[in-house]
């Protein structure tokens, strides 16, 4: 992309009130002299469809895409690109002279913040909290890149648990899926699992003292917690999880590199990841010194 004039980018969503990603690709655009502007676009439901339809302007060259708009924009965008289209969901728009293109790079996102524990969970029971975009997102993760034996996604609203193990069975026929919504099967649900992984909002600042498990489930030291939550950084699921042993994943790598892959979709540039990981956790610092 030739970035000889500035460029806006925004994240759209709402609430915004804790979002790093501003932070993130404005420093990243300095590293690299690049004249990108980088903001926030707070947006209620109605006024969706006309924001994504400005996209097209060739001031911006496209968005990130978070809670709770990313199967909303599905049907506003031109193009969906394959992985996006599997997963069902959108976080990044790519304007292409005036073609609003979106992508999913959580899945990148997801898939590098379990690099490290990919063979402890191969042939594995996982359970995911959630059935929203980032679920949607961490079960494609899962079992495009790490082969579990079954995925079990747990979520109160019945009709979009059905709807998730409909669509991933379509593209995964091999895996067994599942789902359920009655909270009183969690402590078995959890117990079976190798590899939990929160993708609510569920105690995400300012409300991190919540857990979207109860305080009574219990785990093990062979199990790992992954909460995609970055803000705070140990959200109280993990400092739980932490108490029996449990390996614990924060929701950092997962930001980063999902930034990383949308940075490098607008820019054509690779995005500075010491930087970029430097640039997150200072500004987590920050924001834990003023709760």
């Amino acid at each position: 992309m030739n970035m000889q004039s500035p460029v806006r980018i925004g994240i759209i969503g709402h609430p915004l009130t804790h979002t790093l990603s501003p932070a993130l690709h404005t420093a990243a655009a300095k590293e690299l002299h690049l004249p990108l502007v980088y903001g926030t676009l707070d947006v209620g439901n109605d006024f969706l469809p006309a924001l994504i339809s400005s996209l097209r302007n060739q001031k911006f060259r496209g968005a990130n895409i978070t809670i709770p708009y990313k199967e909303a924009v599905l049907p506003l965008l031109d193009e969906i690109k394959d992985e996006a289209a599997s997963v069902g969901a959108v976080n990044t728009i790519v304007n292409e002279d005036g073609k609003l293109i979106g992508y999913n790079t959580d899945v990148t996102g997801i898939a590098r913040a379990l690099d490290s524990v990919r063979d402890s969970i191969h042939q594995k029971s996982i359970l995911i909290l959630g059935a929203g975009g980032a679920a949607r997102a961490a079960a494609y993760a899962v079992a495009d890149s790490c082969s579990p034996q079954g995925i079990t996604i747990f979520n109160r609203t019945q009709n979009r648990a059905e709807n998730f193990v409909r669509h991933f069975q379509k593209h995964f026929p091999k895996m067994t899926w599942e789902y359920f919504r009655e909270r009183e099967r969690l402590p078995h649900a959890v117990e079976e699992s190798a590899l939990i992984i929160n993708a609510t909002s569920v105690g995400m600042s300012p409300h991190s003292g919540t857990s979207p498990l109860p305080l009574e489930i219990r785990f093990s030291n062979h199990q790992i917690i992954f909460d995609i939550i970055y803000t705070p950084l140990r959200t109280a699921l993990l400092k739980h999880a932490e108490t029996y042993g449990a390996a614990t994943i924060n929701g950092v790598e997962m930001f980063i590199h999902q930034g990383a892959r949308a940075f490098e979709l607008w820019t054509g540039k690779p995005l500075p990841l010491a930087l970029a990981r430097d640039t997150v956790l200072k500004k987590l610092k920050e924001n834990h010194k003023r709760e």
